[in-house]
């Protein structure tokens, strides 16, 4: 069972590895819509002064926005910083006011192009693009890593919390439970124990938390207790109406609140 229960809390995700939510910033539409965006960029024009239109053809941006959308997350990500140019490395401008903007430039295939042009060829969003940058000018040409990775959030349970879980279960289950001859066939694993059906989880569960109350002890949330009853009481069960082998419970109800009584399942 303690190896259940040190899976169960070794198992809890950490902190997400990438530096934001957002995802890769590529457009959603298709080849048809990306060909009209190409279009009006060649017709319109991208409303800089650098003419970056009059720079690449249509078919060298298709071509090139395709590939781009091939790369992995990652491999786009040390692309773009590899195509980018760091801003001002100090956070104040020359008559000393603290800089409220960092500006790059913006190149692609040794020309300077403007943010716009830059967005359509490797075919990421404004927001996207601003979040690589500013991991650029802040840590450098190197894979984006997010300030928590690798930590435990902070309400994270601990091994205390998830055996207290399963040792009320436990308790509960060796009142009122009835444990079969053997596992089902075909497996070797522990026999089952069967709850009646008139037992609910979510009653267990307001038992195990007054309980927890009343001794002055940290309590896990409904949803988290029934994750470690799945993972460490996998051979605990409700039994259905139909095939319910249990003695009913309804005495222990009047008697003991639901099966609390005899003080068995207190953490004093």
């Amino acid at each position: 069972m303690d190896n259940r229960i040190g899976s169960f809390v070794s198992g809890q995700p950490a902190e997400s590895s990438s530096d934001s939510t957002d995802d890769d910033g590529s457009d959603d539409g298709d080849a048809f819509s990306q060909d009209d965006s190409i279009r009006r960029f060649h017709e319109s024009g991208c409303g800089c002064a650098k003419k970056c239109h009059e720079k690449f053809d249509a078919s060298q941006i298709r071509t090139h926005t395709l590939n781009t959308r091939e790369m992995t997350r990652e491999e786009k990500e040390m692309y773009l910083k590899g195509c980018l140019s760091e801003g001002p490395t100090n956070d104040s401008t020359k008559p000393g006011k603290k800089r409220m903007r960092i500006c790059g430039k913006y190149t692609f295939r040794g020309q300077e192009i403007c943010a716009y042009t830059f967005r359509l060829l490797f075919d990421i969003r404004r927001c996207a693009l601003k979040s690589i940058r500013q991991s650029l000018n802040k840590t450098g040409p190197g894979p984006r890593r997010h300030g928590n990775t690798g930590r435990k959030p902070k309400h994270a349970l601990v091994f205390t919390d998830v055996e207290r879980v399963v040792q009320f279960i436990c308790i509960f289950v060796e009142e009122f439970g009835i444990p079969q001859p053997a596992a089902p066939r075909g497996r070797d694993d522990t026999a089952p124990i069967y709850l009646h059906s008139g037992t609910t989880k979510m009653n267990i569960y307001k038992l195990y938390k007054a309980s927890c109350q009343e001794a002055g002890v940290r309590f896990v949330e409904k949803i988290s207790s029934q994750s470690i009853w799945s993972a460490c009481n996998q051979h605990i069960k409700v039994a259905s109406a139909r095939d319910d082998v249990c003695k009913p419970v309804g005495s222990c109800e009047e008697k003991y609140g639901f099966g609390i009584g005899r003080g068995q399942t207190s953490f004093h």
